[in-house]
This record gives structure tokens, C-alpha cells and sequence, in this order.
């Protein structure tokens, strides 16, 4: 390991060795017989480091990333790495150690992994102490590390907590919040990442009246054999596209992006626009709807997702702040010859452009799925002279 000028850093990222497994654990406890006392920060190796990024390839080498907490006594940001393909770290460690040392922590990512069964209530206890006893604005936690009410519960509770990113937690997460009453918690979160499940099940335990950001991910898989999965449809789209609505009214970015054909057939083929609820967002300035078809089977979108020229109008005059509007429910790009086609044809027409130009005067990028005439191409390019990026992707002859 290279640590170059570490005493004097305000940044770290040590790679952690393979070899000498039991180095910083005989190294933290020389430390502690020579000094025989709780040392002044002064007496700290790194008594200026803030930010810290380990990367653990063995288990022995949380002891490393432990160490380096331990003599970092104004440490704001911790980053875990993870080396895909390892095995499931015990890191709860690591947590006594944060809530030992670092009371300053503003920004915690650990990406390893946890094995559930592994996991004590004391552990999760303890994390939930860390949560709400420092003022972390940035968490990055996955799998049965966040199963417990406890921890949502301060997670809902922090007054500092301003972004949330979980990973991997379809089949974790989902059941506890739909379990677990938050109450009026969060008020402090402006965002949150996650896959779609894991966001919709959040979204349903609280209210969110200062949600800004809203990130759905499709889901990676950590596992060498895929766990059980809650399956999605078009009916929990919809779904969640009412739960936006009406808990997150002032949201400013949504992006969300799925697979079509994992998707399970729509019970609800017709009806309103699926995406007349976002008009209760009117603070809205990127929407990005990313639900492209693999060239797999898929059952394909129903007409609820495929707005008509009025439905685009009362959207657009909801969203005068609109910057960037993407959309794309299709085949996806490198198989746009796919048969038959993923969506039928677009409902939309030129007039959904002129008015979109019309209502949204900070429009920079618009990419929707229109029928359009060659005549109703130069209309719009008329009238996109300040849209830095355009793109129709039906046209008709």
C-alpha cells in the first residue's frame, strides 16, 4: 500500500494489500499500548484526512479501512469499494468504528455486500445509532443492511439525510416498508436512487414534500444465482407514476429507466394518459422515461403510455421550468428492425411539439415518439430554433 503525504491529505484511497492480513490489526494495537491513552487528535496519523476511499479485497481488509478511521479524527467522506465477484464482506465492524471515531461523517458509501443471514439485530441496531447520531447527508447501503424498521425509521427521522442510493434491494426492502409505518418522516430528503420496486415501496411509506431527484435503475444482480424477484408490470408503472404525484409534488428530476420485456402484461389497456399524474409536479425540469425493448419477447406498451396530443397539453402547461423532455418506449436503438414493433404507433403529432415549444421556454432537449409528416419536420425545426437537441423518431412519409 502507497500512502504518499497522508499525514498532511485531505484526501486518501488506499488499495488495501492482499498479503500481511494481520498488519493493521498488529499495527492498531501497537498504536494503542504505546500511546496507553486516548490520544489528542494531534497525536493521530491523519489528523487532517476528510476523504477516504478503501478498496478491501479480503475480509482481513476491513481492518485496514478500519485503521484508517480509528486515526482520522475529521473524516467526512468514507467510500467502500467493491470488488464484484467477492465474497459477502462483514462490515458491521466497521459501523463501531464510525461511531467511534468519526463525528464529523457527512458522506457514507459501502458498496459490499452483506450476507442477510449474517446480520444481527445488534448490528443493525448500531447502524441505525450512526444514522441518527451523525449528521450523514449521503448514504449508500444495500441489501439486509437497511432490513429493519429501525433503520428506516432513522432514515426517516434524520434532519440531515439529503440522498439515499440503494442497491440491490428489490426483495428486501419492499415488504418492510409496506410493513412499517414511517409517518411523516424524510422531510429533509431531496433524492433518491434505486431500483424500481425498492423507490415505488419508499415512495409508499411517506410523504415527500421536498423530494427533488428521483433516480429508477434497472436492476444489477450481485449474485452468481439470481435471488427472487418481485416481478413489475405496467400496472405498477402506473402505479408509481400516481405515487410521484401525489407524495413528491415538488420534484425537479425523474429519471427512469426498465427493460420492456421484463415487464408483465398491462390489466389496464385503456384509460387516462398514465402520465397525467407528473402535472401535480410543477416544478418538474428533466423527465427521462427510458423503457426499451431487448429484441426479446415482450408484451408490449398499452395505449395508456402512449399519449395523445391533449394529454402532452396539459402535461406542458404544468411544467413551465421544463429543461429536457426524453421518452423512448421501444425497441431499443441497436435493434430498431425488431418485429414486430415493441409500440404501436405514436398517438402524438406535430402539435404536441409546437405546444411543448410553446408552454416550455427552457426547453433544451425533446425526444418523444410522434407521427409526423416531412411538412410537419420543417414546422417543428421552424419553431426548435433555441432546442440544442431534437429528435422524431416516427415519421411518415
Amino acid at each position: 500500500m502507497r500512502v504518499h503525504g497522508a499525514a498532511d491529505s485531505h484526501t486518501v484511497t488506499p488499495i488495501i494489500p492482499l498479503f500481511a492480513p494481520n498488519f493493521f490489526q498488529a499495527l492498531d494495537t501497537h498504536l494503542r499500548e504505546f500511546r496507553r491513552a486516548p490520544p489528542d487528535k494531534s497525536a493521530l496519523l491523519f489528523p487532517h484526512l476528510k476523504n477516504l476511499k478503501c478498496v478491501p479485497f479480503t475480509n482481513f481488509d476491513w481492518k485496514g479501512s478500519e485503521f484508517f478511521v480509528r486515526e482520522s479524527p475529521q473524516l467526512l467522506t468514507l467510500h467502500i469499494s467493491y470488488i464484484e465477484g467477492r465474497f459477502a464482506f462483514e462490515w458491521f465492524p466497521l459501523i463501531r468504528v464510525l461511531l467511534e471515531s468519526a463525528p464529523d461523517l457527512k458522506d457514507l458509501s459501502i458498496e459490499a455486500e452483506l450476507a442477510p443471514q449474517k446480520v444481527s439485530p445488534s448490528d443493525l441496531a448500531e447502524l441505525a445509532r450512526l444514522i441518527e447520531q451523525r449528521p450523514v447527508e449521503k448514504l449508500t447501503l444495500h441489501d439486509a443492511a437497511l432490513a429493519s424498521p429501525q433503520v428506516l425509521t432513522a432514515m426517516a427521522n434524520s434532519p440531515s439525510l439529503r440522498e439515499i442510493t440503494f442497491l440491490t434491494l428489490d426483495d428486501v426492502l419492499y415488504p418492510l416498508c409496506n410493513n412499517a409505518v414511517v409517518g411523516q418522516g424524510f422531510s429533509a430528503l431531496t433524492s433518491i436512487s434505486g431500483q424500481f420496486m425498492t423507490v415505488l415501496s419508499l415512495l409508499h411509506a411517506a410523504p415527500f414534500s421536498g423530494l427533488q431527484e428521483i433516480n429508477v435503475k434497472y436492476p444489477v444482480n450481485w449474485h452468481p444465482t439470481p435471488r427472487p424477484r418481485l416481478s413489475w408490470s405496467w400496472d405498477s408503472i402506473r402505479v408509481f407514476l400516481e405515487v410521484v404525484g401525489d407524495h413528491a409534488p415538488n420534484l425537479q428530476s425523474l429519471h427512469f429507466q426498465l427493460a420492456a420485456n421484463d415487464l408483465e402484461p398491462s390489466t389496464q389497456a385503456d384509460g387516462p394518459c398514465a402520465f397525467l399524474p407528473l402535472a401535480r409536479c410543477w416544478r418538474l425540469e428533466t423527465l427521462d422515461i427510458d423503457i426499451q425493448d431487448a429484441a426479446l419477447p415482450s408484451p408490449g406498451s398499452p395505449n395508456i403510455f402512449n399519449p395523445e396530443d391533449d394529454d402532452w397539453m396539459l402535461l406542458c402547461k404544468s411544467w413551465p421550468n421544463l429543461t429536457s423532455l426524453l421518452y423512448i418506449c421501444g425497441p431499443n436503438q441497436s435493434c430498431r428492425s425488431h418485429t414486430p414493433a415493441f409500440n404501436p404507433t405514436p398517438r402524438a403529432t406535430t402539435k404536441t411539439i409546437l405546444q411543448l415549444l410553446e408552454n416550455c421556454k427552457s426547453l433544451q432537449t425533446l425526444n418523444i415518439p410522434i407521427s409526423v409528416t416531412k411538412s410537419g419536420v420543417r414546422a417543428c425545426l421552424a419553431e426548435a430554433r433555441n432546442v440544442r437537441h431534437l429528435s422524431l423518431t416516427e415519421m411518415e412519409a
